[in-house]
């Protein structure tokens, strides 16, 4: 398939874990869901005020986690199609994020040269990992 929806350059994608879905997000500022079974676009995410620089879905496939240039975190609700949980906490642009301990914590890393460990049941930063001279990617 060529899925098109985007505005401008895509540059994260991933797959959901039942193998239905794509996500993708672009410098456009938004996320797609894709319909990987027929390649149309189900439905678009928008929130960033900056590029989306990196996205996952969680364990069930019922929501997603996205990282920005806009140095925030956003938790989608895929159901509602809406921002669930915003996290803000970086300093500069968040490069990548992953989700993990079953939807429960999320990491991300950023241009202000940390790694943070989030709670995704309140947004908090649970720990703060420090000491790079630069980026991480």
């Amino acid at each position: 398939w060529v899925l098109k929806g985007h505005a401008s350059f895509v540059y994260c994608c991933d797959v959901s874990n039942d193998e239905t879905r794509a996500l993708s997000g672009s410098s456009d500022k938004t996320l797609c869901v894709w319909d990987l079974s027929s390649g149309t676009l189900e439905f678009q995410l928008k929130g960033h005020a900056a590029r989306v620089n990196d996205c996952v879905f969680f364990e069930n496939d019922t929501k997603a986690l996205s990282a920005s240039a806009d140095e925030t975190l956003r938790v989608w609700n895929l159901s509602t199609k809406q921002t669930e949980l915003i996290l803000e906490g970086h300093k500069n642009h968040v490069r990548c994020c992953c989700v993990f301990d079953k939807d429960k914590k999320a990491l991300s890393c950023s241009d202000d040269g940390t790694l943070k460990v989030w709670d995704l049941s309140n947004g908090q930063v649970l720990q703060t990992l420090a000491g790079n001279d630069s980026h991480v990617y």
